[in-house]
């Protein structure tokens, strides 16, 4: 006997066992353990992106600091025979600002030029900028800008640092100066102090050839150096002569 048609439609529309499919909350708690992880992912890698930067911002800063040591060091061991060098002070409308003056002729300090006025002067400075920050200069000025003229070029060297300072050793006092006319001559060694918001305070020391006469083509004597040297023979050859003449002693004793 046949069942009717409309029980047989019945049957056939109804869902097969094991089909059935995520209710509302189970959806919510899949997309919420989604979203936790997907924010996990974020951060980690928000997290790697930043260090790296970081750590390439340091990388630059120790690099250019590196360069501006060797520059130093080359201006300051590559000075020309017979030029002297001067540390000087002037008020730049927002501080004192120390000046160390290059003679124009120094190869490494050129900016790359050949028609640099022989009378002018490359100097090597900080300035002041925004927020307080100093930023170590390069410039050149010609001779009618060297009474507080304009610069016809100057180049950015070291930027965002805290403390900048220049002092000259002289060395018959032994003490540094934070003033050298050329006058005075060459000075034997020269102090650089800095300081970064990143970089504690630092001293470094930079050695200077002896001035060499081109006349003679030797190493100038400082003044005091010679006073020293010329007290230190007295004094060896008044040594000498006590010890050459012990019997002269002896025999004005006896007498």
């Amino acid at each position: 006997m046949r069942a009717p048609e409309r029980s047989r439609r019945f049957v056939s529309s109804a869902r097969p066992v094991g089909t059935r499919g995520f209710t509302l909350l189970e959806i919510t708690l899949a997309l919420g353990v989604f979203a936790a992880l997907m924010a996990s992912v974020y951060g980690i890698v928000v997290s790697a992106t930043q260090l790296s930067g970081d750590l390439a911002y340091s990388q630059e800063k120790a690099i250019q600091r590196r360069a501006f040591i060797n520059l130093a060091r080359r201006a300051f061991a590559e000075l020309p025979p017979g030029s002297g060098l001067e540390l000087r002070s002037r008020d730049s409308g927002g501080g004192i600002v120390q000046e160390v003056v290059f003679p124009p002729e120094l190869p490494v300090l050129r900016f790359g030029r050949a028609d640099m006025d022989p009378k002018g002067e490359i100097i090597l400075r900080a300035e002041e900028r925004t927020g307080g920050y100093l930023t170590a200069v390069l410039a050149y000025r010609d001779e009618a800008g060297k009474d507080g003229g304009d610069d016809i070029m100057a180049l950015d060297l070291l930027p965002d640092l805290s403390a900048f300072q220049w002092r000259f050793l002289d060395v018959g006092s032994g003490e540094w100066e934070e003033q050298w006319e050329p006058e005075r001559g060459r000075t034997r060694l020269v102090e650089l102090t800095w300081e970064a918001e990143d970089l504690p305070r630092t001293r470094i020391v930079f050695t200077v050839h002896p001035l060499v006469d081109p006349a003679r083509g030797e190493p100038e004597r400082q003044p005091d150096q010679d006073d020293e040297d010329e007290d230190d023979e007295e004094e060896e050859s008044s040594e000498d002569s006590e010890e050459e003449n012990p019997g002269d002693e002896e025999a004005a004793a006896r007498a």
